[in-house]
């Protein structure tokens, strides 16, 4: 099979879907560890200044993208919140928390089920 007969309509959304399930689910976590990395100078200083923010994140992205190429951070769809009661969809960035959506990996905006 050429590689012309494998890029069907299907497969080309297919891909589509996993490019913008990557993207999103490396910029959610480059702002899960920005937050945390805030959090943390915060407890020495009273305030951010936007350069340091902008240190922050500039940082964290690249740790974060280094991470994913070296295979140290597999982007996941969907990320399941620390207390298990809701779910934030890495493609549009809605959290549910439905119990259902949780349980079955839902998106009710993307109207997706995402899979393990």
């Amino acid at each position: 099979m050429s590689g012309e007969e494998d890029m069907s309509g299907e497969n080309i959304r297919r891909l589509g879907d996993a490019l913008i399930s990557t993207i999103g689910a490396l910029g959610l976590e480059i702002s899960r560890r920005v937050v945390e990395a805030a959090r943390e100078r915060r407890d020495f200083t009273s305030a951010l200044s936007v350069n340091e923010l902008r240190e922050i994140v500039r940082a964290t992205a690249s740790v974060v993208l280094a991470d994913y190429m070296l295979g140290d951070f597999v982007p996941r769809p969907y990320i399941i919140g620390d207390d298990g009661k809701s779910i934030t969809c890495a493609r549009c960035g809605m959290t549910s928390h439905l119990p259902t959506d949780v349980e079955q990996h839902y998106c009710g905006n993307c109207k997706k089920f995402h899979d393990d």
